[in-house]
């Protein structure tokens, strides 16, 4: 039996949004026949989810209807259906799977919307500050359509300027791809209008109305701990491309929002402000840049043929990423010092925060373990994506320009391919790098009178990590759990 989904309808839609900014960071790798497919069903999603928000007018006893339409989003559907319509005239596009990104922050939406339908009181006309806060909900929907719509711009022209590099004459095949991604790219650009309107117009505004919970205190520690945990179980079993791609994610996060924390607490003179600023931030900065070679190197393996994502792994990297937003964001930017402050207890966040750095440690060392097994494998376009970067930097590695290392063949049918030694020696750098700048990150913290408390791993990770969180209010826009069956009124609407 599946454990229950216990995140709230706001910690849904900001991991969506969140999701959203994450393929800007990686627009290289998006694939834009991919985007087009999931795109209206996300438009679609958004609808229905924004369609069941409390509104102005409601009478007692009328509840919601099971969709209310949105103008807005009505305009903004009008363009992804000529999309669809000309994804269904392109063989290449028409048959493309839809983009998992986009996919899961659909399901999100979904999920978003049936919590809503679920725990809406239909007998009491929704008060101020409810209204207030399925306004900040609708305002966040907007932004990760708006952010969307902007990378399938991206994936567009890429994908045109690729395929119009090479040959000054090209085939009458080729023109019509570059056509129609021409035209993909102007319908992605309207609706990044039409969605950036709608932005700028609310969501400064309709953000302030975000209701928030106060953080469970322990939630912090218990994520980092079921996150060791789950990565360290993913990664000593067989490990996909996408299982050591969301790990090395996670793990980046952690250690910047981590950075963050410890910044506040020397703000506020809960550690030595000094030590923070001359020897542990530098320290934390160099291993963010050097966790993020990894991640690089990751990715552009997990390109295509990545394989499904661990179900565990992935709602422990779920977890321990909204524990930490819950505490450093506000909409979509940092809290300030004050207000984060006052979300927590900053000597105790301080503790953790040291300890997730040894934790990393043994994190990491089980990735590099995975990376360089000689048994290795990935897809022949992920492993040519990492070569032409790392040549991009350090020049062609080529031992004969008539035998490259990946064969057209394997590529055009994404084979699976082991890597060159010289691509092993490189991960397996860039992984020793990564644990140097740990080990002078950890000399650094322990310096300073950070760390103290017992590595947390009382967790088996049997169960939701989530299950020790308080319930949240309202539309739990904010973070905290979203009420259960047995949580009557939970969702004070």
């Amino acid at each position: 039996m599946s454990e229950r989904d216990a995140r709230s309808v706001g910690e849904l839609l900001l991991e969506g949004d969140l999701a959203m900014r994450r393929l800007l960071v990686d627009a290289e790798r998006l694939d834009v026949a991919e985007l087009t497919a999931a795109l209206p069903s996300l438009l679609r999603a958004a609808e229905e989810f924004v369609g069941v928000l409390p509104r102005r007018g409601s009478a007692p006893g009328q509840g919601l209807p099971s969709i209310a339409p949105d103008p807005s989003l009505g305009r903004l559907r009008a363009v992804t259906d000529r999309m669809e319509r000309l994804r269904g005239t392109r063989e290449w596009l028409s048959s493309a799977p839809p983009s998992p990104q986009l996919s899961a922050v659909r399901d999100n939406l979904l999920r978003a919307r049936d919590l809503v339908v679920e725990h809406h009181h239909a007998q009491a006309v929704p008060r101020p500050d409810v209204l207030a806060d399925g306004a900040a909900a609708r305002a966040r929907v907007m932004h990760t359509l708006y952010v969307s719509a902007h990378a399938v711009v991206l994936a567009a022209r890429h994908s045109a300027l690729d395929r119009s590099a090479g040959a000054r004459r090209r085939p009458a095949w080729r023109d019509r791809e570059v056509g129609a991604l021409g035209a993909i790219q102007h319908l992605a650009e309207s609706l990044e209008q039409l969605a950036g309107e709608e932005v700028r117009r609310t969501f400064p505004s309709a953000s302030r109305g975000e209701w928030r919970e106060l953080p469970n205190p322990s939630r912090l520690r218990e994520s980092m701990g079921a996150w060791e945990v789950e990565a360290r179980r993913s990664l000593s079993g067989n490990a996909t491309p996408a299982d050591r791609a969301e790990v090395v994610r996670v793990q980046g996060a952690i250690l910047a929002m981590g950075r963050v924390l410890l910044g506040v607490a020397a703000h506020q003179g809960v550690i030595d402000r000094d030590g923070f600023r001359d020897l542990v931030e530098p320290s934390l900065l160099e291993v963010e840049a050097r966790v993020g070679e990894v991640r690089g190197m990751v990715q552009d393996l997990a390109t295509r043929g990545s394989g499904g994502l661990d179900h565990r792994l992935a709602r422990a990297g779920s977890e321990v990423v909204l524990a930490h937003t819950e505490l450093v964001l506000d909409g979509t930017g940092a809290a300030s010092p004050a207000v984060i402050a006052r979300r927590t207890d900053l000597r105790a966040i301080s503790s953790d925060v040291a300890d997730a750095l040894p934790a990393a440690v043994g994190v990491l060392s089980e990735l590099g373990t995975s990376l360089t097994d000689p048994a290795l494998v990935t897809n022949a376009v992920g492993l040519q994506h990492l070569i032409n970067r790392l040549e991009r930097g350090q020049g062609p590695r080529l031992e004969s320009p008539m035998t490259p290392w990946v064969a057209p063949r394997d590529l055009a049918l994404g084979r699976s391919v082991p890597p060159p030694d010289w691509v092993r020696a490189e991960i397996d750098g860039a992984v020793e790098a990564a644990f140097r700048a740990l080990s002078v990150a950890i000399t650094a913290s322990t310096s300073v009178g950070l760390g103290g408390r017992e590595h947390f791993r009382d967790v088996t990770g049997e169960g939701s990590p989530s299950a020790l969180r308080p319930p949240a209010g309202r539309l739990g826009l904010g973070q905290g759990r979203s009420p259960g069956p047995a949580d009557p009124g939970v969702a004070r609407m």
